[in-house]
């Protein structure tokens, strides 16, 4: 990611208004066809169910982001204590069903995709499993993330699995043992399925430092 800036243009506030969201069954068909014909490039012949996911994935984060951007900026302007929450390993399941049932959209989204033939379970069933993590603390993670949400704790969740314990050891000594406990799935997922991974990056430097009890680190 660059961190360069602009030097002689000045973006203004508008270049991010945009109208709401629509959460109707013809605002996710909508959506939906502009990211599968034009973005993805497919057409009527193309019979996977990867790229309809992808599309329908790209519709329902569209909403999610107007909802992380509202609560990002909330933690900003006030200054409120932050949990950061870093693990190893998550286990959380597959992301596009838990997005449409946090949203509350799963019937709508349903039935927009079965006004075009598609069967939302195909779609659901496509997405690779994050398997982040290969045990009882992957579980753990996620439960605990989900807790936080439900009882609106301002905590940030990070994931980085490309330094999973387990690969770190098996670039050591262990390294024959450790290679069949390796994740099978989280490469997959995080190369075709990331669109629910967002990454609140400041280069400006608003965010520069973790604080640990009452130590910045």
């Amino acid at each position: 990611m660059s961190t360069n800036q602009f030097l002689t243009s000045k973006p203004k506030l508008s270049i991010t208004q945009l109208p709401g969201q629509g959460m109707t069954k013809e605002d996710f068909i909508d959506d939906f066809k502009q990211y599968y014909i034009h973005l993805l490039g497919r057409d009527e012949r193309c019979r996977s169910p990867f790229y309809a996911g992808e599309a329908l994935s790209l519709a329902i984060r569209d909403r999610l982001m107007e909802r992380w951007k509202i609560t990002h900026h909330t933690y900003k302007t006030e200054n409120c204590r932050r949990v950061f929450y870093l693990s190893m390993e998550f286990l959380m399941g597959r992301t596009l069903s838990n997005a449409m049932l946090n949203l509350g959209v799963t019937d709508t989204a349903t039935q927009a995709m079965y006004d075009l033939g598609i069967e939302i379970e195909e779609l659901i069933e496509s997405e690779p499993d994050a398997g982040l993590g290969n045990g009882g603390l992957g579980r753990l993670a996620a439960c605990i993330i989900d807790s936080c949400a439900t009882l609106q704790l301002p905590v940030i969740c990070y994931v980085c699995p490309e330094w999973h314990l387990l690969k770190l050891l098996r670039v050591a000594i262990l390294k024959d043992f450790f290679a069949c406990l390796r994740p099978r799935f989280h490469q997959s997922w995080i190369g075709f399925w990331s669109f629910f991974h967002s990454s609140w990056f400041d280069p400006t430097g608003t965010i520069s430092h973790a604080l640990f009890g009452d130590q910045h680190q």
